[in-house]
């Protein structure tokens, strides 16, 4: 029996019977050893490469992804632009931390904060944390929350940058948040939208209250011959 919902699917399975519990064992503990051979190579290539550290993103059946992957990437591209260096970021709704590492690593920011409401993208991350060089693995961590009960729990604390990536429903009661509560020192967001809709209604929360101001904006098409856009807007602090 499978359960659909907005953004991954879950499927119930019968117990399994004691025979299976140990081949079920045997072979996750094979798996287990074959992920942490690969961890400690790609750390390997990591710490020795010249130049920037290169990011490799384990993905599991249970998390959400992209499917459009290569104009994803020119989205993360077109973000980074306005990152400045040596920021404190905050990224909710943040999958596995996928576009916070993209920006956070190559900018050398001081700290990354992930969170997202989906257990199962925490061994995701943990598993890139583990393949990066120990200076930068010191600097992220990850909180499997929802975006709400993040900044109620002070992700955003301290932060001067907040990427959001949201459901199509967008930001809701964040919006809010970042209208009348974010903290001070926030100063930039970097919103990636997967929802027109949410997302005016969104912004009409943060501009029309004075807070913030639509510094750019540009859509791209992840899938030639619909009439679905994503769109990446820049805001700063009014």
């Amino acid at each position: 029996e499978r359960v659909f919902g907005p953004e991954y699917v879950s499927e119930r399975i019968a117990d399994p019977t004691p025979e299976q519990k140990t081949t079920r064992w045997a072979t996750d503990s094979t798996r287990e050893q074959e992920h942490a051979d690969e961890d400690v190579a790609e750390k390997a290539k990591a710490t020795d490469q010249d130049g920037p550290v290169v990011l490799s993103f384990p993905m599991g059946p249970n998390m959400f992804r992209q499917a459009n992957l290569d104009q994803f990437s020119e989205i993360v591209r077109a973000a980074a632009r306005f990152v400045p260096p040596k920021s404190k970021i905050c990224e909710l709704y943040g999958g596995a931390g996928l576009i916070g590492l993209s920006l956070a690593v190559p900018s050398e920011a001081v700290w990354l904060r992930c969170s997202d409401e989906n257990p199962a993208n925490l061994a995701a991350f943990l598993r890139m944390k583990r393949r990066m060089p120990d200076d930068v693995a010191k600097r992220v961590f990850y909180t499997a929350a929802a975006a709400e009960d993040a900044v109620m729990d002070g992700q955003a604390d301290g932060a001067d940058l907040l990427i959001v990536d949201p459901p199509r429903k967008g930001l809701e009661s964040v919006a809010e948040w970042l209208a009348d509560q974010a903290p001070a020192s926030l100063r930039r967001v970097i919103y990636v939208s997967c929802g027109f809709s949410a997302l005016k209604d969104d912004l009409r929360v943060l501009v029309a209250g004075g807070s913030w101001t639509i510094h750019h904006a540009e859509a791209h098409v992840l899938f030639p011959g619909s009439d679905h856009l994503e769109t990446l807007v820049i805001l700063d602090r009014a």
